[in-house]
């Protein structure tokens, strides 16, 4: 066994040094253009694996003699052109039929493409060619894969032939110079209606790809993905009603946009939907809203308002996250959260939403001015750092309902040294989830009839000061608890609806009664 692992060991470095030297990738040679052979016939490809091969003017001939054998020149090799940096122009012969991904990528000086009448696929071939202008698409064209040419930021017009009936996203994503997009009438699959300057796929009325001059038509039912990708120049979006949603990427790096209005019709923002739109400050979702994607407003925002519907259902990972603008949020009650969502924000004030069982995994990472949180009786796991590096917190209350708490939840969180923990059995702890200084500064407070067990139990038991207190029962809302609470508690309890809010829950025994009643009176008479 140990004389085969030294064999594959050595094969492996063998391996690693031959990808590491400038191993030919080709068969032969002819006119100074490389290329391999597959099952009969001939792939024009580069020389070795340092990519840049070719430059100047190229031109591929149809057949290749070699050997004596001819050989038709089927298609291109993945990466064949792949960081040619002298490389200008290249005409493709009529016997390829697609340009496989990458087959271009990285090439500044390429200004144009002739295709030939046989091509059906451009598979993602073009991206981050800044000098290509002359684009002229032949009427044989079928696909146009996502990324096609994109980055391609010299392109300035695109004309869709009626033979295209596959643009599953965006091909021109990144192409900021592109102005004008108009697609044959004769296309059966996608149309540029009323000339809005974008490409619309005419059954489902969503938009696949704009531009500068993009006029949304009002039929629009969806944003599609990256469709409005790094269009930096765009200053302002307005959604007409019916949109249900805009798509993963659709306004990635739109540097430049300062507002959004968007309609009630609205259902999902997708992911990154808005990430490194640095010059929008609000957002404001319409009563519609479910859902938002992960990352949606991420990275370098200036972003400062955002106001989340009751209707929201579901937040994914990281959608807030660098908003350090952001310094106020309210989180509708029933919304699912996942992890990171306000990781590096700049939030000051914060809640936690009652419809909810766990606080999510780093939930407000490194809020460094987040100086307070209520975590609610509802919530019985509190995830792994999810008040981490929040540096500015100094009090914390915990629920009667929690019972898990993960590492590090309260990590490097210096100044925190007012601790409250309503639940009657300490929650369990995974590992250190407390700073030094709140064990020795601080002061834990509890149930009177708690204080041992906090005592007791691990890590809880380092608190120097654990203080038995009672937790007053605010039913009314209006800040201090009377008998007018008490009062109010009856009353629902004697009503049809059961009650949820273990808020309610003053003994913290889990369960809303007429025990809860007993104690908020012990409570009143006790004057504390």
């Amino acid at each position: 066994m140990s004389n085969l692992f030294h064999q594959i060991k050595v094969l492996a470095i063998l391996l690693c040094l031959m990808g590491a030297l400038n191993v030919a990738a080709y068969d032969f040679e002819q006119d100074s253009i490389y290329y391999t052979i597959h099952s009969g016939k001939a792939y024009v490809t580069y020389k070795d694996n340092n990519y840049n091969t070719y430059k100047g003017d190229i031109v591929i001939p149809p057949t290749v003699v070699h050997d004596g054998v001819e050989y038709t020149v089927y298609c291109l090799d993945r990466y064949a052109f792949m960081n040619c940096s002298e490389l200008t122009s290249v005409v493709l012969p009529n016997t390829m039929t697609m340009t496989p991904l990458e087959a271009f990528v990285n090439c500044p000086k390429l200004t144009s493409v002739t295709f030939p009448n046989s091509l059906v696929e451009i598979r993602g071939s073009f991206n981050n060619c800044p000098s290509l202008t002359n684009v002229i698409l032949p009427p044989s064209l079928v696909s146009l894969t996502s990324g096609s040419f994109s980055n391609c930021t010299a392109i300035t017009s695109i004309y869709i032939p009626a033979s295209v009936t596959e643009i599953p996203t965006n091909p021109f994503a990144g192409c900021t110079g592109l102005e004008s997009i108009t697609v044959a009438s004769a296309n059966p699959k996608y149309d540029s209606r009323n000339y809005c300057n974008a490409i619309m796929e005419t059954e489902t009325d969503k938009l696949v790809s704009g531009c500068i001059n993009t006029v949304i038509p009002r039929e629009t039912k969806a944003i599609g993905t990256s469709a409005f990708y790094k269009q930096s120049a765009l200053t302002s979006v307005d959604l007409p009603e019916g949109v249900k949603s805009i798509g993963d990427y659709a306004f990635y790096y739109c540097s430049g946009l300062t507002s959004i209005d968007l309609p009630d019709s609205l259902r999902k923002v997708g992911g990154q939907a808005f990430s490194y739109c640095t010059s929008l400050t609000e957002f404001i979702a319409p009563d519609s809203l479910k859902e938002i994607g992960s990352l949606a407003f991420c990275y370098d925002s200036n972003l400062s308002t955002v106001h989340l519907p009751d209707s929201l259902q579901r937040i994914y990972h990281q959608a807030f996250a660098c908003c350090s603008k952001l310094t106020s949020i309210r989180i509708p009650d029933n919304t699912i959260m996942d992890s990171g969502i306000f990781w590096l924000c700049g939030l000051e004030s914060a809640n936690i939403p009652t419809g909810i069982t766990k606080v999510p995994v780093q939930l407000f990472y490194c809020c460094y001015h987040l100086d307070n949180i209520v975590i609610p009786n509802n919530i019985t796991i509190i995830g792994y750092e999810a008040f981490s590096g929040c540096r500015g917190m100094t009090t914390v209350s915990i629920g009667s309902g929690v019972e898990t708490i993960d590492t590090g939840i309260f990590r490097n969180c210096t100044q925190l040294t007012d601790v409250s923990c309503k639940a009657v059995v300490p929650p369990r702890i995974a590992y250190e989830i407390f700073h030094e200084n709140s064990y020795t500064q601080g002061t834990l407070y509890v149930r009177k009839n708690s204080v041992q067990a906090y005592r007791e139990a691990d890590f809880w038991s380092k608190f120097q000061n654990i203080v038995g207190v009672d937790f007053p029962v605010d039913v009314n809302g209006d800040g201090v608890m009377t008998v007018s609470d008490v009062t109010a508690f009856i009353d629902m309890l004697l009503g049809d609806e059961p009650i949820r809010d273990l808020e309610m829950d003053a003994n913290g025994d889990g369960v809303i009664s007429v025990a809860d009643v007993a104690e908020m009176i012990d409570m009143l008479l006790s004057g504390d």
